[in-house]
């Protein structure tokens, strides 16, 4: 199964409906089975958000002022994810969607971000979203070529029984 994880934090989930509309259309569209939305906030399940970004193989971090605070509570969780990316297992993206001063101090600076330039949240250009949307479609359709191939290799190596 092809699967995705957006993390936001609690007070995002507004200002990123479009982006989240759009990114539903990649699963409408068959080309993920579904995407788990940990939403990071007072109270946060941590044994569940680690369940959702273990069963992931493109984490989105959608990154806002907020993002950096309430990671502190999931760095062993998504320190694994960018293990796992580092081993090419998993792919972890930086979204931003809103300005944030806090983000490059933080040790997830160095993620791929999206966009290059602006931001996708609230009041953002519709063709900057859509832009985000498509090499987000462009990263999950590489990933499951390479999952397929990974496991066709494997398969492959299986002795006849």
């Amino acid at each position: 199964m092809r699967k995705g994880c957006l993390i936001l934090a609690q007070c995002d989930e507004e200002p990123a409906r479009p982006l989240l509309d759009e990114l539903e259309m990649l699963v409408k569209a068959g080309l993920l089975d579904r995407w788990h939305k940990a939403v990071l906030g007072p109270g946060i399940d941590t044994l569940q958000v680690q369940q959702q970004i273990d069963d992931a193989q493109i984490v989105l971090l959608l990154v806002s002022d907020e993002l950096p605070r309430l990671l502190a509570g999931c760095e062993p969780q998504l320190g694994q994810a960018i293990h796992r990316g580092s081993r090419g297992e998993a792919l972890v993206i930086a979204v931003m969607l809103r300005p944030t001063g806090s983000w490059q101090y933080t040790r997830y600076n160095k993620l791929k971000s999206l966009p290059c330039e602006g931001t996708v949240g609230a009041g953002a250009d519709v063709h900057t979203v859509q832009r985000v949307v498509e090499t987000v479609q462009r990263v999950v359709e590489e990933v499951s070529l390479l999952l397929n191939d990974l496991s066709a290799a494997s398969t492959d190596e299986q002795p006849p029984g």
